[in-house]
This record gives C-alpha cells, structure tokens and sequence, in this order.
C-alpha cells in the first residue's frame, strides 16, 4: 500500500513541479463532492437556554435565537451538503437543561453549556447524552458596582458582609463556591452551612449528603435560596434567576440587593459594556479555562460525529471562538462560504492553521485540500497523499524533497503559483 501511496506521490509530482502547474487546478478536476452527514435531509428540533446574552437568547417576545451559538448554527445548517436544517425552541429554565436532549422533543441543547462529564449522566447515573465539541471557552469572573471595584477586586475580598449572587446549577455557582472554600474539591458543602431552601432550613454536617457540583446536588440542596457559611472569610450567597435567568441577577446588583455575580467572563464582560459605567468586571479565575458545546442524545451516534466535523470546520479546530465573533459577527458565515470549494476524501475533514518548519520558515496551512482518516485502519502502514495550500510564501524558491520528521511526514514542496507554496506529502501512520 505505501509503495502504491508514493507512486501516485511522485505521479503528483510530475504533474505538478515540472511546469510549476496550479495544484488546485488538478484538485478540482479530479474532487468529488461528498455528503458527510445524512443521506437525506434531516430537520433537528434545537431546544436553547433563552437568557444566556450573548451566547444564546432570545428576543423579548420569545421568537429568534440569537448571539454567538445562534450564529454558528446558522452557518453549520448554511453549509452546502449537509442536509441538515433547524427549528429553535427557547427554553426558559436552566436546571439540567442538557439532559432534554435525551428526550424525544429535543435532537440538540444549546445555551453556553459547559462540558462536564458529570452532565452526561441522569439522576440514576446512566450516560443518556454526551457533548459535540468545544466550540467556546469560558472562565469565572466577578461583576460588582463600578463604585466597589476596589473594595471587591479579588476573590480573597468576599468575605461574610459581602452578597454574592449565583445561578444555580451552572458552572459559575460551582466555582465560586470552590473558590472561597464554601465547597471543597468534590462539592461537599463545608460544616456548619446554613442553608435556606424553599422546603425549609438545613445545615450542612461536611458530608456528601450536602454536595453542589455543575451536574448534580443533593437532594438536601434542591430548591436552594441562600447559602450562610460559617467563616468570616465566606460570603453569602443569594440564588436568583430561576424564572427570569441571569437579568434577576443584574437587577439585583444594579438596586443594591447584593454585591457581586459570580459567573463567567463573556456574560460578565457583556453586562458591563451594557451598563454605561455602572458595572466592572474585576476577579478572574486564571487557573481554570472549560470548553462549551452542545448536548446531543448519547444514541444519535450520526449526529454527534456529523456535528462534530462541521464545528471543527468552522471554528478551524477551536482558533475561531468568541472573540474572533466579536470582532467579526459574520465569520462563522464566511467560514461556511469556503465549505463548497473544500475538497475531501473518505468523508473525512481537518482545519487549517497547522504550521510546518521547512528550512527556517514557518509554513501555516491557508487551505487542506485533502486529508486522510484520522486512523490508519486495516493497515498501519496506509498513507494517502495529503496537497496542502500555504498562504505566507510568494518567493519562487523550490524546496526539493524534505523529510519533516517532527510531523512523521516526507514530503516534497514544490512552488504552484506566483502567491502560493504546496506541500505534496504522504503520511507514515507507524
């Protein structure tokens, strides 16, 4: 089989290095087009969380999807080939929102979901959904009055005469609490905590039977309103935002009501550049970065690899995200836009971005043209025969036939253009 690979490698070669001859010219005869994801179109019923601003919300009166999950999915469905298109619900209840896509209402959960294992599993501890890949980062911060910036610029400042306001069940409740020691590395509520819930008045005895985690609690934590923990160096803790989201907790820190929300840094960041100067974002947790992505049925093994390959397309493996959004809100399009002129083999895809070291330059790939599985099955020796585009070198120089060792590569780079290097390689999968 490799001696097959590097016969049609040097064929490639002839074709293309004698005369310098344009490498997507070639490409684009012999491309075919490939579905990668369902034969026949697919319509998938998207349940998102309405009040996650701007990740995933909705307009006032409960309509369109909108903000950066809304954009990405727009442009996954856009994608020529695909067969997939969606309807979007909002859902106004955060609790367990993922565990919906285990339902049959749902095929797909979005709202800025963190990744966590501990989600994928219902209450009896079955995995019943699992995640498509991160396609956004997140880390915790504090939003406090522009006036308390100072007093309140670090975590160690949230001490007992400090209000700090939480959403239950999110990641953001969870790390506030391990942070200030209110939890310890497994959720367990430290001794002495006095907490209110809607069912009555419990105080934590510093067992698992008193545990809050992002994907599960107790049963003696369900309904919970306030957490008052037993050291000066705690603060308290006021849980809003179960019917109205997130804006409960910006109404609250705006009238005084509490101090300080404990969330991530995009909702936070959001707030303040909406407030006119009367919010700041002050702490940041620098030691914890989680990936969000979306929540699909464990059994719908076609729908996670299909989505899987069109966000890593899109996200160009995880280097498009957030900010890039931010900066551009149509990137996630213009992404799309590139799918048809992409071309593949064996259904299977990879992103741009990786960079080679050739002869003291830095080669970063503009365009993969083809790429192999991301196995070598059967035989460990199959190498098909990878062309990538590079974008950063216009000179005519002709790099011969070089060994990327650091890569597992041999390959031979030959000048395509007067604007673009080529890189025709096989791949030694041992």
């Amino acid at each position: 089989m490799k001696n097959l690979c590097f016969m049609f490698l040097m064929f490639y070669v002839v074709l293309v290095g004698c005369e310098y001859q344009n490498v997507t010219d070639v490409l684009t005869t012999d491309a075919t087009e490939n579905v990668i994801c369902f034969d026949t179109p697919r319509v998938l019923n998207v349940g998102f969380y309405a009040y996650f601003s701007p990740v995933s919300y909705s307009d006032d009166g409960f309509s369109t999807h909108l903000g950066y999950e809304a954009d990405l999915l727009t442009a996954l469905e856009s994608m020529k080939g695909v067969n997939i298109s969606f309807t979007r619900e909002p859902i106004t209840e955060w609790s367990d929102i993922w565990q919906k896509a285990a339902e049959p209402e749902y095929d797909l959960i979005a709202g800025g979901i963190t990744i966590l294992e501990s989600r994928t599993q219902d209450a009896a501890g079955n995995k019943v959904i699992t995640f498509t890949r991160g396609h956004i980062q997140f880390r915790h911060s504090l939003l406090v009055r522009a006036a308390d910036a100072h007093r309140l610029s670090e975590y160690t400042d949230l001490t007992r005469d400090v209000r700090v306001g939480l959403l239950a069940g999110t990641t953001g409740e969870a790390r506030l609490l391990e942070i200030t020691g209110i939890v310890d590395s497994n959720g367990v509520i430290v001794s002495g905590t006095r907490i209110e819930t809607r069912m009555g008045t419990v105080v934590s005895d510093g067992t698992a039977d008193y545990r809050i985690t992002a994907g599960q609690t107790t049963p003696s934590v369900v309904g919970r309103t306030y957490l008052y923990p037993p050291s000066n160096d705690m603060p308290k803790v006021i849980y809003l935002g179960d019917t109205a989201g997130e804006s409960e907790l910006l109404e609250a820190l705006a009238d005084g009501s509490i101090d300080a929300i404990g969330r991530g840094e995009i909702g936070n960041r959001d707030a303040a550049a909406n407030a006119n100067g009367a919010f700041v974002v002050t702490a940041l947790d620098h030691s914890s970065v989680e990936w969000g992505g979306f929540a699909v049925s464990r059994q719908d093994t076609e729908l996670l690899s299909c989505l899987n390959q069109l966000i890593d397309f899109l996200t160009e493996s995880g280097q498009i995200g957030y900010e890039q959004w931010v900066q551009n809100p149509n990137i996630f399009m213009e992404r799309a836009q590139k799918w048809e002129s992409r071309m593949y083999v064996n259904d299977h895809t990879w992103s741009p971005n990786i960079v080679f070291t050739v002869a003291d330059k830095d080669l970063v790939v503009s365009e993969i043209m083809k790429w192999r599985d991301e196995s070598c099955v059967d035989d460990p020796v199959y190498t098909p025969v990878y062309p990538f585009r590079f974008d950063n070198l216009s000179d005519a120089q002709s790099f011969g036939r070089v060994m990327l060792s650091d890569y597992g590569i041999q390959s031979t780079i030959i000048r395509g253009d007067s604007n673009n290097i080529y890189l025709v390689c096989y791949w030694d999968c041992e």
